[in-house]
């Protein structure tokens, strides 16, 4: 059973992602057809997470998966599957089968490396790049700074779109260029 659900968001093989937003909350793959009980992922650990998003765009063939957290260090998470979880998303059998992909993989964070503004600051600059961190504390001090509080998540032809609602930003990454 999951508690405090959030937005969430469908997977490419249909299933839902439910995202518990609260004091130590989880991810979870959900049925909608309730032919199948839930199932944890390993794309977060313990969190107050909010929204999912996909990625099949940039590379088909390695697909990356994304979680939001409201929090006010709440790092966007990215999942990304191992051998073994990418063996799952290439089954075609049934939908069902496909569920493993979230379950063997690893994960990384976001980190906004934003461009100064002419007076050096950096924090109202709207350009810059960005990397994935396995360091969830650098991470988690970025998005305090660049995008805490993160709402709503989705993924369209590689750029991936996210906001903060304490700071009123729409935060847009091209997925390929990192930009």
């Amino acid at each position: 059973h999951t508690r405090n659900n959030c937005g969430g968001g469908k997977t490419p093989w249909n299933s839902w992602v439910t995202c518990e937003e609260a004091k130590g909350g989880k991810v979870y793959q959900v049925d909608p057809t309730s032919e199948h009980p839930p199932r944890l992922t390993e794309m977060g650990g313990l969190g107050a997470y909010e929204s999912f998003a996909y990625d099949i765009y940039t590379d088909p063939d390695r697909p990356k998966f994304f979680v939001t957290r409201d929090a006010h260090n709440g790092v966007v998470t990215r999942f990304t599957p191992n051998e073994q979880g990418l063996e799952c998303y290439q089954k075609t059998t049934n939908d069902y089968d496909r569920w493993c992909t979230l379950e063997h993989g690893t994960r990384d964070y976001l980190l906004l490396l934003i461009d100064d503004d002419d007076d050096g600051t950096s924090s109202s600059s709207s350009s810059g790049s960005f990397v994935w961190t396995n360091d969830r504390s650098a991470a988690q001090d970025n998005a305090y700074q660049y995008y805490n509080h993160t709402e709503g998540i989705d993924s369209y032809q590689g750029y991936l779109y996210f906001t903060s609602k304490k700071l009123f930003r729409l935060v847009i990454l091209d997925l390929k260029d990192q930009t």
